[in-house]
């Protein structure tokens, strides 16, 4: 188990959440999603989500934090990877798959999460 730095675990938990906010924002995915998701628009989701969310990016950081190997930037953005698409992303394409949700919505999703992970990576491994 890695030495833990909670600053840093902050600052990613941070970064990968707001990672969120450009992801699904009308930059990137959010017309798409919201085709592939059979909604019309974004309702209006109260701050619990907005919490909730952030509560779950710091779990996932302070996991990756205490459980990935992070020896250098290359061991990180590896362990980034990883998680990101060999756990999180193969996890979820099992679950969407039963549900018959689209390959695209499972792409965006679990997209998301990869570069969510990388930006951990990325933080954690030039922080060491």
């Amino acid at each position: 188990m890695n030495q833990i730095n909670h600053i840093t675990v902050f600052v990613a938990a941070i970064a990968g959440f707001m990672a969120g906010a450009l992801w699904y924002s009308p930059l990137l995915f959010l017309k798409s999603w919201l085709k592939e998701a059979g909604l019309e628009k974004m309702d209006g989701h109260g701050s619990s989500v907005y919490i909730s969310s952030f509560f779950f990016a710091l779990v996932a950081s302070y996991l990756f934090a205490a459980y990935a190997p992070i020896h250098s930037l290359q061991s990180s953005l590896l362990s980034g990877v990883v998680v990101g698409a060999g756990w999180v992303l193969t996890s979820m394409g099992v679950n969407y798959q039963f549900s018959g949700k689209s390959i695209k919505l499972w792409l965006i999703d679990g997209g998301y999460h990869v570069f969510k992970f990388l930006i951990f990576a990325l933080i954690f491994g030039l922080w060491k």
